[in-house]
Order: C-alpha cells, then structure tokens, then sequence
C-alpha cells in the first residue's frame, strides 16, 4: 500500500476554475497558515458527491463507485455545474467510459443547470452541449408538438423522486417558507 502525503486539508472551499475546484489548494507545512485559512476562508458545510453506477450486460448487480467529492457552500453558479458535468463527460471519455447521465435532488442550481443544458426555452451562448459527435440524438416524432426539448443531448438528467418528494413535503409542511414562490424559483 502507497501513502501520498500531501499535507493538503479539506473542510474549506476550493476556489473553482471553469467549474473544476482547484485541486491540493490548500497546502501547509504550517500550523500556523492552516489556523489563518480556518478563520478567513469559506468553510464548506455541504458535499457534492459524484457517483458512478456501472451500466452492464451482465445479470450481476453492481456496486456505485466514488468518481469524487467536493466540500461546498452552495454558492457555486448553474454554468460551474455545467462545465462540471461537460468536464466529467469529457475526461471520462478519455478512459472509454461514456457517462449516460446525471442525478440529482431538486437543488434549484442543478434544476438550473439541467434546463440550460436541455435547452429548454433558454439557450447557453457558449455551451453547446448538443452539437458534440456524441450525443444521443433521439427521432422525434413530427406529431408530438407538445415535445420542447432538442433532438440530441450530451447526456441525460435524473431527478432523484425519493429525496425530491421529501423536500417538497418539507416544504409544504414549513411554516417559514413561502412554497409557492419557493417551487417557481426551482424552475427559473
């Protein structure tokens, strides 16, 4: 077994490039440098975990895998997710894995994202996620008027419906939160 000693720490927010956190941002030797982060930077209270589910032939079942983790404030914008997930897409195709899709809980930044991405009545001047080589493109029926999206994505998105139907029963049932306005803003 190989230990890295990096004498890098986590539990602050890395600074992002391009919606890629910096990684090793926060090395020391010193003590005293890491008291100095720990009362002027950003403490992270949250995690954005990336997992991978293995699609397979295979009657086997499985397991997901860590692909990464990052401590945030969740003050990061909808194009950092985008070109997050665009990073991902194209770093693991690179290894010849293509990533299908992606998940998440209703966080109104991710639903953000996700809107963009699809092209869903807005458009991103300088992401085209559906113009790459592979893309999926889908055969639209000319009968289906009511269909808004493109005919062809990068990659597909998920809402994961246990925790989103949670959220909103919490919602719902806040005596501090506005759920209307809340449900709109999710959207928007």
């Amino acid at each position: 077994m190989t230990v890295l000693l990096t004498h890098s720490f986590v539990g602050l927010v890395p600074p992002l490039i391009d919606g890629i956190p910096i990684t090793l941002h926060y090395q020391t030797d010193s003590f005293k440098k890491l008291c100095e982060w720990f009362s002027t930077e950003d403490r992270s209270h949250l995690i954005n975990i990336h997992m991978i589910l293995p699609i397979t032939n295979m009657q086997i079942a499985l397991n997901q895998l860590l692909l990464s983790a990052l401590g945030t404030n969740n003050k990061s914008e909808a194009i950092d997710i985008i070109r997050r997930w665009i990073w991902i897409f194209k770093q693991s195709s690179l290894k010849n894995f293509r990533i299908v899709g992606f998940s998440t809980d209703g966080d109104p930044r991710h639903m953000r994202a996700m809107r963009l991405v699809t092209v869903f009545f807005a458009t991103l001047p300088n992401i085209k996620s559906n113009s790459y080589t592979n893309a999926f493109h889908l055969k639209i029926p000319k009968e289906w008027n009511w269909y808004f999206l493109s005919d062809s994505h990068l990659f597909l998105w998920f809402q994961d419906a246990a925790n989103v139907c949670k959220k909103l029963r919490n919602r719902l049932l806040s005596r501090t939160i506005n759920t209307l306005s809340y449900m709109v803003l999710s959207f928007c």
